[in-house]
């Protein structure tokens, strides 16, 4: 009876020791397929995944990650396209067999289903299918209705796509934000979206903001905007949001004066006025913009682009030696990233023009030695370099010179 027992326990050691060690070479064979693929090499790591399922095949995350890969061999496999898709929807099926309840796995069925669709192949279940059962095993995380509205945008279909980024917009409005920018790549009306962001409005002045950029509906964004600053005139983003959208639109430095004046003498004063600062350089209110500046300098001291900007508003103004000033200190102060050319030749103007034709010299040197395929720069240094010219001694000279 105890040589039974011995034997049982012994066949049940066996087979804890076969288990643990199937165990291993599933986990190991897997994170090698898992490497692989974050290093592209695809073909290995299709290899290594397949391994892993041998030794554990009820898993379904191999299934998943050997999807992954068959999409990411579609760029370079053109001719093949369409199979390398079926390998994938029958992965990840297979993952969803195992296990039905993980929204990852029909997010990712929607994303092959769709690329199917794209090359004419009617997948195994629809894009619209799948995303939505994502959506619906986990409605509160972004991600699925993101994707799920990413489809219905580029399929055009508007009103459903519109539900779901009102829904985006109270569980992540920087999704929703992102999801506007593509909107308008496949419908021109932003409209509908403008009226949706009122209801944000952090969101919608960062929608308009970047309609002023990459659209031409700024007179619509304008709108909008300023709609939303009036109903919140307190937000501190807002009011530096319409500063910047009114520099872009040239408006009057006046005005953006006037929006950022509340911040003038305050915490925030540095950042105001330098939004202020760029309107006034850009409509060449030198005097001004050199009042604004120098207040600048008293905030950051330290600033380099501050004092660049001054040196430039001295020399659009022709005041040379307060410009030199400036520029000298940044070439004493100055981080390494900062422009040096453009500061050696600005103070080899200022000397030249001085009648300091040394100092010139030495500027324009230092200038060719960052830029030697400048060829009117090497000009000007052969013109101001002195001509170097022989000495000639008369013979009575050398004579009376033992």
């Amino acid at each position: 009876m105890s040589l039974l027992i011995k034997i049982i326990g012994y066949f049940l050691l066996l087979l804890t020791l076969l288990g643990a060690g199937k165990q291993w070479l599933f986990s190991y064979n897997f994170s090698q397929g898992e490497k692989l693929y974050q290093e592209n090499q695809f073909v290995e790591a299709i290899w290594k995944t397949k391994q892993a399922i041998k030794y554990f095949p009820s898993h379904p995350e191999p299934h998943r990650l050997l999807a992954k890969i068959y999409l990411e061999l579609l760029p370079t496999r053109r001719s093949e396209q369409k199979e390398i898709l079926r390998k994938a929807e029958e992965e990840i099926f297979k993952a969803i067999s195992l296990e039905p309840g993980y929204p990852y796995y029909w997010s990712l069925l929607g994303r092959i289903s769709e690329l199917l669709e794209q090359l004419r192949e009617i997948p195994q279940i629809s894009p619209r299918k799948a995303f939505h059962r994502a959506c619906l095993i986990d409605p509160n995380n972004p991600l699925f209705p993101a994707m799920y509205t990413g489809y219905l945008i580029r399929k055009k279909d508007f009103e459903p796509a519109l539900i779901l980024i009102k829904k985006l917009l109270e569980l992540s409005p920087s999704t929703a934000l992102e999801l506007g920018k593509i909107w308008l790549h496949y419908n021109p009306e932003p409209e509908p979206l403008l009226k949706m962001f009122s209801s944000n409005p952090e969101t919608l002045g960062e929608f308009c903001e970047w309609m002023m950029h990459n659209t031409d509906q700024k007179s619509l964004a304008l709108k909008y905007f300023e709609t939303i600053y009036q109903k919140y005139p307190k937000q501190n983003k807002l009011i530096f949001r319409y500063a910047r959208i009114l520099l872009n639109t040239g408006e009057e430095c006046e005005k953006i004066k006037q929006v950022l004046e509340p911040f003038f003498s305050s915490p925030l004063e540095e950042p105001a006025l330098k939004i202020y600062s760029s309107c006034l350089y850009r409509q060449k209110k030198w005097q001004e913009e050199e009042k604004v500046l120098l207040k600048l300098i008293r905030i950051s001291p330290d600033s380099a682009h501050y004092r660049q900007m001054l040196s430039r508003v001295y020399l659009n103004t022709g005041q040379g030696e307060k410009a030199k000033e400036q520029l000298l200190w940044l070439l004493e102060n100055a981080p390494q990233g900062i422009a040096r050319g453009k500061i050696y030749l600005s103070l080899a103007k200022i000397y030249q023009k001085e009648s300091n034709q040394e100092k010139a010299l030495e500027y324009y040197q230092k200038y060719l030695k960052l830029n030697p395929e400048n060829k009117k720069i090497r000009q000007k240094i052969e013109e101001l370099t002195p001509e170097q010219r022989e000495i000639i001694y008369s013979p009575w000279r050398l004579e009376n010179e033992k």
